[in-house]
């Protein structure tokens, strides 16, 4: 936990080998949305690169702001969030085609995930805030 706190931006890293590996497992699957009368078909593995490219991202911006002081709960809420709701969405995805012919559970799953997808973009909200009341602290680390 301790790691969690000071170096964030690690378990961000590694995480990105661990959702990369979900995303190779599913590589067949894909998820289908439709938008009014566009139909929209997205790889599992696509969705992989891309949660894979915007943990890069989140760990770089812990990385650069490693000398500021933030609030230590919200960075460990953020990044436990963040990574096991990806991973969430992941193994959602994947495990999304084996139940394909049972409507009442594809239904249920959809919903999980559309609650686990809003949960991870209110974690996004806490990383803002946090980030936030760190700059604007400007205190640097012990």
């Amino acid at each position: 936990m301790d790691s969690t706190i000071n170096k964030p931006y690690k378990a961000i890293w590694y995480s990105i080998l661990f959702l990369f590996g979900l995303s190779i497992i599913g590589w067949n699957n894909t998820i289908d949305i439709q938008l009014h009368d566009t139909y929209f078909v997205i790889a599992s593995i696509h969705i992989g690169v891309l949660f894979s490219i915007y943990l890069g991202v989140i760990g770089l911006i812990y990385w650069l702001i490693r000398k500021k002081k933030l609030v230590d709960w919200m960075t460990v809420i953020h990044v436990v969030i963040t990574i096991s709701t990806f991973a969430l969405i992941i193994t959602g995805l994947i495990f999304q085609k084996i139940i394909e012919g049972d409507f009442e559970t594809f239904r249920t799953v959809n919903q999980i995930l559309f609650v686990v997808i809003l949960i991870a973009l209110l974690s996004q909200l806490i990383f803002i805030t946090n980030l936030t009341f760190g700059l604007i602290r400007n205190k640097p680390k012990n």
